[in-house]
């Protein structure tokens, strides 16, 4: 069975982290979601996230396209779900440019063969978190 890795905060859904997850759906038979811890949101953007880990994640195991929702490392650049799982793709939203980077350079530091696939922005202009969750 194949398996899709996507990251994220996930920090109150919207339609473009819906659309985000419904296309990677398309890409293998399961869809595991690794959600970052809110200490690694703090430490990445500055500030906690609006909305704790335990809720974030029950919201995502709401979503049907959502096979398995994993906690992120509480380290940065370690990726323990990458090496774990082994998955077939990770897909990464547009706007996770950093991420890809780091996580392309990981796996050259190992033997996996994981396709790495870009999904397009859903309305960004609309359904972006950074806007819908300004204070």
């Amino acid at each position: 069975m194949s398996k899709v890795l996507v990251f994220g905060s996930f920090d109150g859904l919207h339609p473009g982290h819906l659309k985000f997850l419904t296309e990677a759906k398309k890409l293998a038979d399961e869809l595991v979601v690794v959600l970052a811890q809110d200490k690694v949101i703090a430490q990445l953007k500055g500030s906690l996230p609006l909305h704790k880990f335990a809720g974030r994640q029950s919201d995502l195991t709401k979503v049907p396209e959502v096979n398995y929702v994993l906690p992120g490392d509480y380290e940065l650049g370690t990726y323990s779900s990458i090496a774990t799982l082994k998955p077939e793709i990770i897909a990464f939203g547009y706007d996770q440019v950093e991420l890809k980077n780091d996580v392309e350079a990981w796996l050259k530091t190992k033997t996996a063969h994981t396709k790495i696939i870009t999904i397009e922005a859903y309305k960004p202009d609309k359904y972006k978190s950074s806007l819908l969750n300004k204070k």
